[in-house]
């Protein structure tokens, strides 16, 4: 019998992601928050779908807006894939930012979008969820109060585990590269 091996046959290259790996890896939490319609959502019961998820608030005059619009593009760069991947919002400012506020803020951006608050202490057990904190920091200049959040977009896969952790500056496509490799 005569084996033959093709050089690199059968081997590829593993994908290198570009998320910060989470390790270990922890399920979403399993805490309800509402959306715009009033249906509640649980990011960590999103099983079969990915997640990319952002703790912000509307009035936020950078990081927030500047997110979603990439977002926008993450989402045409996974085409059809989009459809596998919910995008959540969640507000860090309950008072200024209701489920029909988050609905109509989203909606800017896309409509597929899902736009997340709830009381404080329901918001406050979802940010702890994903080591994220929040606090008022001095005053916008349209007279809202302007919060200090972090910047961190959190990739949730079709298993519910937090997986990766996007810092600002990463391209669209890249994101969407990881997306479409957990799915």
């Amino acid at each position: 019998m005569l084996v033959t091996f093709s050089a690199g046959a059968g081997c590829r290259d593993e994908y290198k992601f570009y998320g910060v790996p989470l390790n270990p890896m922890v399920s979403a939490p399993a805490g309800a928050l509402t959306r715009g319609d009033g249906a509640s959502f649980t990011i960590g019961a999103q099983r079969g779908k990915a997640s990319l998820v952002f703790f912000g608030y509307t009035n936020c005059p950078d990081i927030c807006p500047t997110t979603l619009a990439d977002w926008t593009q993450v989402k045409t760069a996974l085409d059809t894939d989009a459809a596998k991947v919910n995008f959540v919002f969640v507000t860090i400012d309950p008072e200024n930012d209701t489920p029909a506020v988050m609905k109509s803020y989203v909606a800017n951006f896309d409509t597929a979008f899902v736009g997340l608050s709830g009381t404080q202490a329901e918001i406050d057990s979802i940010a702890t969820a994903f080591g994220v904190s929040a606090f008022p920091d001095g005053t916008l200049e349209s007279g809202h109060i302007a919060m200090a959040h972090p910047s961190r977009v959190y990739l949730v896969d079709p298993e519910g585990r937090i997986r990766f952790v996007y810092p600002p500056g990463l391209k669209p496509e890249e994101i969407a590269e990881d997306v479409r490799h957990v799915l």
